[in-house]
């Protein structure tokens, strides 16, 4: 652990003017640069973006939902399985001055149906298998359906790419409209509104404000060290508020870098985490126990090539452990 003068000074957020979401993300833009922020194994290959790439990418989206009819205070679902694309919407919705509503991709179509209606929204952005296995047949009237990735089915959308290649004309257009809301933010407005589960009822929307955010960030780092140095392993959902905040925007503001699980099953858990050099794993009590599991059954022979994955899996971490030691010289 880090001495009490090596945390953050409560405070330091206000002093150096970061206030809203967006002053998060352009902070660490600019003070990480060509560090990676994220990456993630696809069938298709590997997929690294660095946080220069992501401030980029994330003014492009901005200024394509914007020229897509986003404006300020509109509602924009978010229903998608983790991945670095999750985080860019997020971060653009968020930038423009609209409200992120992240949701569960295991909704029903009625229950999405509800949700929808119940914050109003304008925009629908939801992964291909969303969009195959829950949209069709679904009347979403005026909102508009942004894929991300290609569509899986016939059904009419505009793909997230599509919005993308439309904001980075605009901006190298000289177009500084994302600019001007980006800049118009304020910390009293509302970033986003998370829906409880509805165990007891219908599913009611908590409102986070920007100013409510970024003091939670600040709260964490004030007493965990973390620092650029350290690899999160994104595996909770993102919906849920505690994933959003301890995997994606803390890492983000402190200069960690995201990888993102291929799995929730523990060999392929602790495979990423020796491979990816994780050195923070935020998660529930059943995670952990289904991961201890596994391990005092490896321990014991009783899993197929037990002896070579420890192998493997303490090289990882070893290779962790003296990247903290150097840390804290």
């Amino acid at each position: 652990m880090a001495a009490p003068a090596e945390i953050m000074k409560y405070g330091t957020f206000g002093e150096n003017g970061i206030k809203t979401l967006p002053d998060i993300y352009d902070n660490a833009v600019e003070k990480y640069g060509t560090a990676v922020a994220m990456k993630k194994h696809h069938p298709w290959g590997y997929q690294s973006i660095s946080f220069q790439e992501f401030g980029k990418l994330l003014s492009f989206l901005g200024a394509g939902l914007i020229d897509s009819g986003l404006r300020s205070e509109d509602r924009v679902v978010l229903m998608a399985e983790n991945s670095p694309e999750w985080t860019l919407v997020y971060a653009a919705v968020t930038s423009c001055g609209g409200i992120i509503v992240p949701v569960d991709v295991q909704l029903t179509t009625n229950e999405l149906n509800h949700l929808l209606l119940h914050c109003q929204a304008g925009f629908l952005i939801v992964s291909p298998r969303v969009h195959q296995e829950i949209l069709e047949g679904m009347h979403l009237g005026e909102i508009k359906v942004i894929v991300i990735g290609e569509p899986d089915t016939e059904l009419e959308a505009t793909t997230l790419g599509q919005v993308m290649a439309a904001g980075k004309e605009k901006i190298n257009s000289g177009d500084s409209t994302y600019f001007r809301a980006k800049a118009d933010v304020k910390p009293e407005q509302t970033a986003a509104l998370c829906y409880t589960s509805g165990t007891t009822g219908q599913p009611k929307g908590a409102v986070l404000l920007h100013s409510c955010l970024v003091s939670n960030i600040e709260s964490i780092k004030c007493r965990l060290p973390i620092t650029a140095e350290d690899t999160f392993l994104s595996l909770l959902p993102l919906h849920h508020t505690l994933s959003t905040m301890c995997v994606f925007l803390t890492p983000l503001a402190s200069g960690s870098t995201i990888a993102f699980g291929r799995s929730m099953k523990s060999r392929i858990i602790m495979e990423d985490i020796a491979r990816e050099g994780v050195t923070i794993l935020v998660g529930v009590p059943l995670l952990f126990e289904h991961l201890a599991a596994f391990l005092k059954k490896a321990a014991s022979g009783k899993s197929a090539s037990g002896e070579g994955f420890f192998k493997r899996l303490f090289s990882g971490i070893a290779s962790a452990t003296a990247r903290l030691l150097r840390r804290k010289r």
